[in-house]
């Protein structure tokens, strides 16, 4: 069975995260610290792959992977930039322990998962685990840039996610590959984008309640600002 393809999102989902894009474009301060999350995310799933790295230090695909999702933390921190520099403090997304666990949630289950089918020995359990995260992870990158792009262009937004979207797209094609070379089950590959989808469903739910607040503390610093100037 052909198991290239995206789960569809429930309507509902999408919706929530327009909504969310909507809300955090609406502020700098809100877009800068989201972009930080997301440049956050990028940099865990590397330093992830890093560690993954020094068993197969020969395996070229995996450097050149870590290297990419290292370059992805920094295209997101240098979009952020571009946006402005927020006030001190810390990141209001990171200081949610689920948002900022998201990554490694998802790894715990699939390692789990591979567990309950056979006992794998250490190494070969980390890689399979690796190509499942990664499989689950391209998956949600490509839907999640791509609606993340659609809605900075029809908003007038300059910013740009071409760049790393052709890389998403380019380490599925051959993350796909590799599955398929260790003849890993479409039902597992199937479980494990099913529970992504519930973990990201909680993790976007966790973001929209942060960025609510954070619109709420901004709309109070703006009330402020305007009673210190009459």
């Amino acid at each position: 069975m052909n198991f290239d393809i995206v789960i569809l999102e429930k309507k509902s989902s999408l919706q929530q995260l327009n909504k969310i894009f909507t809300l955090v474009s609406s502020s700098n301060n809100l877009h800068i610290q989201f972009l930080e999350l997301i440049s956050y995310l990028e940099l865990q799933g590397a330093k992830k792959i890093s560690k993954l790295r020094k068993k197969y230090n020969s395996n070229n695909f995996i450097n050149h992977h870590m290297k990419e999702e290292f370059s992805h933390s920094k295209f997101l921190k240098d979009l952020s930039l571009k946006i402005g520099v927020r006030p001190q403090g810390s990141n209001v997304f990171l200081k949610n322990g689920f948002v900022r666990n998201y990554l490694s949630l998802l790894e715990v289950f699939i390692c789990k998962s591979l567990k309950q089918i056979k006992p794998n020995p250490s190494q070969k359990l980390s890689y399979l685990t690796y190509l499942l995260v990664t499989y689950a992870i391209e998956v949600r990158a490509i839907s999640f840039y791509n609606t993340y792009s659609d809605h900075c262009l029809k908003n007038d937004i300059p910013l740009s996610f071409n760049s790393l979207l052709e890389d998403e797209e380019k380490h599925l094609t051959e993350i796909h590959k590799r599955i398929l070379d260790e003849n890993i089950s479409t039902d597992l590959i199937f479980k494990c984008l099913k529970h992504e989808q519930k973990l990201f469903s909680t993790f976007i739910n966790r973001v929209q309640s942060c960025t609510s607040i954070l619109h709420h503390e901004d709309s109070q610093i703006y009330k402020k600002t305007q009673f210190e100037l009459l």
